[in-house]
């Protein structure tokens, strides 16, 4: 008996010295997580309202400010409201979509002027996700020394299934670093955006692997941004119209208007209540030429994901 003692006694000490070793080995510190501080706000348009680019955007911007006066929303709308931009834009993947399986897309957008595509390049890596209210703090990093910006945003989808009302949100994190000369991605493989990205590089996906776009083609977006809306509170918003195209056949893919809001505990808490409030009012007001909600990128992919 006493030897058995003895024997459990060294093992209790041996389990004592592990444990005071232990409290001395370094901690993984847990990420932390980033919860979104806005809001963007979308709906899709039936394509057919838009067979005369002009026209559509004059009648969806005319539903926007009959609603507002409504509603007692100011409007502020621009100089020229209807004055169009235009970009070419690409979302990038391996033929496998193991950045879509990391819940990551990889965008480029290049501005269109007189019909030229511009020699730089804007790049915008977003992880989003849709069961989840915060995303990891270095789910998108961007390279020391690179000029870049964040954004933490909660994305609305309305009308999901033609449902006044429905809608679908996602958390995300995006970087975007503008002005990438066009001459430095070559290649096309994920190495080449890990430059930029260096969370890229650590996803498990070897680096020479080849991108292709999304859905095999790239758009043309045409955009115009007529105005803003005063929520009050100091939370004005910019209202967007989107047309895409298939920058090839110039077929017309999706059409979409969106606006944004703070959000947050620090955010105005009555004008984000009114910024939801015209949301639901605006479906309803724009229901027969809404199509059922989701995501503009869905419709490179196929059925709504």
């Amino acid at each position: 008996m006493l030897r058995n003692k003895r024997l459990t006694g060294r093992s209790l000490g041996l389990l004592i010295a592990v444990l005071v070793l232990a409290s001395f080995a370094p901690v993984a510190a847990e990420t932390p997580m980033v919860a979104p501080d806005s809001r963007e706000l979308k709906l899709l348009i039936q394509t057919d309202v838009f067979a005369n680019r002009a026209d559509g955007y004059k009648q969806c911007w005319g539903i926007v400010k009959d609603l507002a006066a409504e509603m007692g929303i100011q409007v502020v709308e621009a100089k020229d409201p209807f004055d169009e931009g235009a970009r070419k834009v690409m979302y990038l993947d391996t033929h496998s979509a193991e950045l879509g399986n990391e819940n990551l897309s990889l965008r480029l957008r290049i501005k269109l002027k007189d019909g030229k595509l511009e020699s730089k390049v804007d790049l915008n890596l977003k992880y989003r996700r849709g069961d989840v209210d915060a995303v990891p703090s270095d789910a998108v990093t961007a390279a020391e020394g690179v000029k870049s910006s964040f954004s933490y945003e909660e994305d609305i989808a309305g009308f999901i299934d033609g449902v006044v009302g429905r809608h679908s949100s996602a958390a995300s994190m995006a970087c975007t670093i503008k002005g990438v000369a066009a001459d430095k991605l070559t290649g096309n493989t994920l190495g080449v955006y890990a430059e930029y990205f260096p969370s890229l590089a650590v996803l498990g996906i070897p680096l020479d692997s080849q991108l292709e776009m999304v859905g095999g083609i790239a758009i043309r977006e045409h955009k115009v941004t007529p105005g803003e809306l005063d929520f009050g509170q100091g939370m004005n918003t910019e209202v967007d119209i989107s047309v895409w195209y298939d920058f090839d056949t110039g077929r017309i893919i999706t059409t979409e208007i969106s606006y944004g809001s703070a959000l947050g505990p620090d955010a105005p808490a009555e004008a984000v209540a009114r910024a939801a409030a015209f949301f639901n009012a605006l479906q309803e007001k724009m229901s027969t030429i809404l199509s059922p909600g989701g995501m503009k990128t869905q419709f490179l992919k196929g059925p709504a994901n």
